[in-house]
C-alpha cells in the first residue's frame, strides 16, 4: 500500500513539473515573463499544475489496482470452512447431531455453510436396498467404508503400502417380541485400531437364507482390489487377514 502511495505522487509530481515547464516555455516565447505575469496567469498556472482531469485518472487508476489488491490477494489462498469442517469431523469421529448444532451456530455468521451435517459431508440419503438372500440387504462397499479411516493414517503409510482386513459377520436381533434381525458386515483395519466400519448389512426374520448372495458384492469388491487402488496419490493394496463370524 506504500508503495502504491509513493507511486501516485511521483507520477502526479511528474505531470505537474511537465505542466509548468511547457507554461513557462510559452510565455517566454511570448516574451511575457516577468512583471507580466499577473495573477490571472498565477492562477492558470495553478489549474495547468492541479490539472484535475489528471489526477482524477490517477486518482481512479490508482483506488481501482487498490481494489484489486484487497479483493483479489487474501482471498488468493484463503482456506475453504466447509472443507475445514469436513476433514474435522471426519478425522474426530463427530457425529452427527453434534456437527449438525455446531453448523446452526456457525451459519448465523457464515450463511454461506449449510445448516445440516448431512449437507455438508454430502451423506447419501437415497440408499438401494435390495431384495436379497431371504431379506433386505445394502452394500455400502469396502472402500466407501475405509475413506473415513485411511484420511486419519494415509500420511504415515508408503505408497504400495498393503492394509489390513479384518471381518466380522454377526446377527443382531432388533426385537424381543418377533424375529427381526441384523447381519452385519462390518470391517476394521488394523492400521486404524478400533474403528469398525459398516461395509454391508442385511435384514430379515432370520440369518440369510444364501451365503453366495450374502457376500456376492463384497466378494466381487475384494478380487477388484486386489490390483490395488490410489488414495491422496498414493497406491495401496487391501488383504483380508482375518474373518470372524457368528
Amino acid at each position: 500500500m506504500a508503495d502504491q502511495i509513493h507511486s501516485f505522487k511521483s507520477n502526479l509530481r511528474r505531470k505537474a513539473v511537465k505542466s509548468v515547464s511547457n507554461f513557462l516555455q510559452g510565455i517566454e516565447k511570448d516574451g511575457k515573463l516577468g512583471d507580466d505575469l499577473t495573477d490571472d496567469h498565477t492562477v492558470h498556472d495553478l489549474d495547468v499544475v492541479v490539472n484535475c482531469d489528471d489526477s482524477d485518472d490517477l486518482m481512479r487508476d490508482w483506488n481501482f489496482d487498490s481494489d484489486c489488491d484487497d479483493r483479489e490477494g487474501p482471498s488468493e489462498h484463503r482456506p475453504d470452512l466447509a472443507d475445514d469442517l469436513v476433514n474435522w469431523a471426519l478425522e474426530f469421529n463427530i457425529t452427527m447431531v453434534a456437527l449438525t448444532a455446531l453448523l446452526s451456530i456457525l451459519h448465523f455468521h457464515h450463511p454461506n455453510l449449510p445448516r445440516d451435517g448431512r449437507t455438508l459431508l454430502k451423506t447419501v440419503t437415497d440408499y438401494k436396498i435390495l431384495p436379497v438372500a431371504g431379506g433386505a440387504f445394502f452394500y455400502f462397499g469396502v472402500l466407501n467404508a475405509i475413506t473415513g479411516l485411511l484420511e486419519n493414517v494415509w500420511m504415515k503409510l508408503p505408497s504400495r503400502h498393503c492394509l489390513q482386513l479384518q471381518l466380522n459377520f454377526d446377527g443382531l436381533p432388533l426385537f424381543k417380541s418377533n424375529n427381526q434381525q441384523l447381519w452385519p458386515i462390518l470391517g476394521l483395519l488394523k492400521e486404524v485400531g478400533k474403528c469398525p466400519v459398516v461395509i454391508g448389512i442385511f435384514g430379515g426374520v432370520c440369518k440369510p437364507k444364501s451365503l453366495t448372495e450374502y457376500l456376492r458384492d463384497l466378494v466381487s469388491e475384494l478380487i477388484s482390489l486386489q490390483s490395488g487402488f490410489w488414495f491422496k496419490g498414493k497406491q495401496f493394496f487391501l488383504r483380508v487377514c482375518s474373518v470372524v463370524s457368528v
